[in-house]
């Protein structure tokens, strides 16, 4: 699965060449193009195996992916999600060992996170688990404490998505995240449902690509890309993609 919003003229390019490596190290995989720019056709070749479709949320950018996933729980065992600005390096080997859930890109908190007002607590609401729990989790992040999934990239398996429809009722609420601000929240959400919902312990270290946050602004001298291949065998995020 791949989140794209097309709106400037080099975005085509890039989400081609995302596109080439996956079918490249992954020759055996559909791919499934989740396009947010509702009123712009995808000038990319479908097959069998490559299909685009216009995200059932619009403006809702990566949680789409997980709400596709979860409406297409039945037709696959385990799905990759990853932005369209992402580039692997080579095939992803990943055994989901018993986890069922591992990011691609784990970051730190961010001083300016804003986990409040009345937007994030109407999702919090909706909910089907402890939210007493969510807000303790969500004010430690505000203090600096914990990690993010960063943009949501991930493996999961149907496990997860069962866990994410019966246990949160995620589909009941993933048309609210249509602002900047609460997909950012989603990514917050995401790691307080692993952490204290989900059983996951230490779970910086199943982070597959490391602490973008620590590297971004690295980027312009190359450093950023020599440190996440040798740091990181799969996957590398092109910031100038968007």
């Amino acid at each position: 699965m791949i989140t794209t919003y097309i709106n400037k003229p080099h975005h085509i390019p890039l989400l081609k060449e995302c596109i080439r490596r996956i079918q490249l190290f992954h020759p055996d995989s559909d791919i499934i193009i989740l396009n947010d720019s509702h009123d712009i056709k995808i000038d990319i070749e479908e097959s069998e195996n490559l299909k685009i479709q216009k995200t059932k949320y619009y403006r809702c950018g990566e949680i789409n992916a997980y709400a596709w996933a979860c409406e297409n729980i039945n037709n696959y065992n385990k799905f990759y999600y990853i932005h369209d600005s992402t580039f692997l390096i080579t095939r992803i080997a990943i055994d989901l060992n018993n986890i069922h859930y591992r990011p691609f890109w784990y970051s730190s908190s961010h001083v300016h996170d804003n986990m409040t007002g009345p937007e994030v607590t109407s999702i919090i609401n909706k909910f089907k688990i402890n939210n007493n729990e969510i807000n303790k989790q969500a004010h430690r992040l505000q203090q600096g404490y914990g990690s993010i999934v960063f943009g949501g990239m991930a493996i999961f398996d149907t496990v997860f998505l069962e866990f994410l429809i019966n246990k949160t009722n995620f589909l009941s609420v993933v048309h609210l995240f249509t602002t900047r601000n609460l997909r950012c929240f989603f990514e917050r959400l995401l790691y307080i449902i692993l952490s204290s919902f989900y059983d996951i312990n230490k779970y910086s270290t199943y982070s597959i690509c490391g602490d973008i946050i620590d590297h971004e602004n690295a980027f312009n001298s190359n450093v950023f890309l020599n440190l996440s291949i040798s740091r990181n065998p799969y996957i590398v995020k092109i910031w100038q993609g968007r």
